[in-house]
């Protein structure tokens, strides 16, 4: 007899051979729990079955008889590890996905229940607390915004005749914070600016009147309020184009990640030289990921306009990527863009 587990039932056969057909065969059961033989399959030409066990130990017989007459049989011992006249669910993974909207995370299953739930729960390891992120439907998915931390990460399932299996997994989030020391230094700020465009002559005469200069002024306001320098000096990469501007802000606003520039085509606002409009983009970088106070006088015209401490790594910048739906800028991965395009670039020099 040779058998196949399948998610519904056990597949059995019987290998034979006769020297007289047509052939029929029986097929019986005995369960030791029971103490009782039952008739899996009555007398046909089928030489195999499909056999739907509950959890326990059998002996499995089939019986055979030829047209002339003929016997044979045979028996084997089998241990059914689980009731299949019931639904079966088993979950044997969890698939991941990581994009710029947060976690993609999927229950690798199979189940013989088309109505099977599923529920998805994270165990925060650095707090010691439990938060469901997806309580009991029918989908197998998951869309998860983590913030930076060890986690657990747990799916439930369950069958509509209470049939359960889980799986759990370790899962460690990184993010880039804003605040903290800076990872970077002046010649590196330098070499990366240099590689990407020329100066501006536009600021020889101002406080700024070179790219060191510029440099050192975001290593030293940044110091200040306590943001790492080159997440500041990326963002302004980004929004000014390496200081080539072009768009809705000029290069005579002095004005280097467009605060106030707004979708609907506001100017934004203007400052009087290059110390003032870096300020103020670093106060408003710390609005958004602080709750501390301002350690320079205030600057930005639009620091109490944001909801404090709401993006606190440079990922959640975007409002889309943001779990609080907060952040800097409405465009799609604004802040992914800042880490993966600028910082990751600025570091390697």
């Amino acid at each position: 007899i040779f058998y196949s587990e399948k998610c519904e039932w056990i597949e059995a056969g019987v290998s034979w051979q006769a020297t007289s057909q047509p052939v029929q065969f029986r097929w019986l059961a005995y369960s030791f729990a029971t103490g009782t033989w039952t008739t899996v399959s009555d007398w046909s030409q089928a030489d195999y079955i499909t056999w739907r066990p509950q959890k326990g130990n059998y002996w499995l017989r089939v019986e055979a008889k030829s047209a002339d007459g003929a016997e044979a049989n045979w028996t084997m011992e089998y241990e059914s590890k689980r009731d299949f006249t019931k639904h079966y669910v088993d979950i044997s993974g969890i698939y991941c996905q990581e994009d710029n909207y947060g976690i993609r995370a999927g229950a690798v299953h199979s189940t013989t229940d088309t109505g099977a739930k599923f529920r998805w729960m994270v165990y925060d390891i650095n707090k010691g607390t439990w938060t469901t992120i997806s309580d009991w439907n029918h989908s197998e998915w998951v869309n998860w915004k983590p913030e930076k931390s060890n986690y657990w990460l747990r799916v439930e399932a369950m069958t509509t005749d209470g049939r359960e299996s889980d799986y759990t997994i370790a899962k460690r989030i990184e993010r880039y914070n804003i605040m903290g020391n800076s990872s970077t230094n002046l010649s590196q700020m330098v070499a990366y600016y240099r590689k990407n465009a020329v100066y501006p002559s536009y600021y020889l005469g101002s406080d700024a009147p070179n790219i060191e200069s510029f440099c050192q002024i975001y290593i030293e306001e940044c110091a200040a309020e306590g943001v790492k320098a080159e997440v500041a000096f990326a963002q302004a990469m980004k929004e000014t184009g390496f200081l080539r501007f072009g768009g809705q802000v000029s290069i005579t606003q002095y004005n280097f990640a467009g605060l106030g520039a707004t979708d609907g085509g506001a100017a934004g606002a203007s400052f009087p030289n290059v110390r003032t409009g870096v300020r103020a983009q670093i106060q408003h970088l710390k609005a958004y990921a602080s709750t501390d106070a301002l350690k320079n006088p205030c600057v930005d015209p639009r620091f109490n306009l944001v909801k404090r401490g709401t993006a606190p790594y440079v990922e959640w910048l975007g409002q889309k990527e943001n779990p609080q739906g907060y952040g800097w800028a409405t465009a799609q991965n604004y802040g992914y863009s800042i880490k993966n395009d600028y910082i990751r670039k600025l570091l390697t020099m």
